[in-house]
């Protein structure tokens, strides 16, 4: 095992190779891991094969693999041993069109916005530009497939939030494309199928209220109808309609069933005498746990 870790590393050539099975080794190629903090450049080559071919695995805030040559195949004539594989890691820029990467890399991508890991090889590195068409930023995870070079299955992580529903070019996102893998107290990380632009619901709904009174004309004991009409670019979760009337309060709760779009209305006896102050509240919760709040005071 080869392991390096740097601030700054320019490597020309490591070889960890071992050969066919013999009488001497079991032809497992070796492993290289270089972790560097900075940037990490390979001018020459870095081979790891055998039989049983080993792994390689660059990481670094800027990586650069110009013309080298990173090989992790098989050597044996009948192509009958098994390949390692390749893993490259990047924070900010990555330069690997001009490589010879065999096999194809697993890519991934992480900063402090979220990470993008793609689950398959990519096959096609050679025709894309990686740093255009992959961005992580707050709140989102837009890759632009280049010719279905990269539109492939990945694991994301968006972090800074631990709720959220999954937008898919801001709506929400279809089961059979986006499935929710884990979240913690700062980050919800989900798998999708294909590509395009994900982020998390993080758009409050939007709820308006109407009474069927004017409001210089309310008295005591009038049968006041508060409406709401509520709307939501994922869906709605409940609304309540809140009525304080000099400190005595009521709750009323309505389930909104993930629509998104919604109306619920309550009835209100008004108990107080002229002069008090009333106030009216007509809330709503989305899915992901954005709210917002109508209130009219009488």
């Amino acid at each position: 095992t080869v392991r390096i870790t740097s601030t700054t590393a320019d490597v020309t050539t490591i070889n960890v190779n071992r050969g066919p099975s013999g009488s001497c080794n079991n032809g497992n190629g070796g492993i290289v891991i270089i972790n560097s903090s900075g940037t990490l450049t390979v001018m020459d080559k870095i081979t790891s094969i055998g039989n049983v071919s080993g792994n390689i695995t660059l990481i670094a805030k800027e990586l650069y693999l110009n013309a080298s040559v990173l090989n992790a195949t098989n050597e044996t004539s009948s192509n009958s041993g098994i390949n390692g594989t390749i893993k490259l890691f990047y924070n900010v820029t990555i330069n690997i069109s001009q490589a010879t990467i065999k096999p194809a890399p697993f890519l991934t991508k992480e900063n402090e916005f979220g990470r993008i890991e793609f689950i398959d090889r990519i096959s096609g590195y050679a025709s894309v530009d990686i740093n255009k068409s992959i961005n992580i930023s707050s709140n989102l995870i837009s890759v632009n497939s280049e010719g279905g070079n990269l539109n492939g299955s990945a694991d994301l992580t968006i972090k800074g939030f631990s709720v959220g529903e999954i937008l898919r070019n801001d709506e929400g996102c279809d089961a059979t494309i986006c499935q929710k893998l884990e979240t913690t107290s700062d980050s919800v990380t989900f798998n999708v199928s294909q590509f395009t632009t994900y982020s998390l619901d993080r758009i409050n709904p939007i709820v308006n209220a109407s009474l069927n009174k004017s409001l210089t004309s309310i008295s005591q004991n009038d049968i006041i109808n508060l409406s709401a009409n509520a709307t939501d670019n994922v869906g709605l979760s409940f609304g309540q309609i809140i009525v304080n009337d000099t400190g005595f309060v009521r709750y009323f709760n309505f389930s909104l069933g993930g629509t998104t779009r919604a109306e619920f209305s309550q009835n209100i006896t008004i108990s107080c005498a002229a002069g008090c102050i009333i106030n009216f509240t007509a809330r709503v919760n989305d899915t992901s746990g954005n709210f917002r709040t109508n209130d009219t005071i009488v």
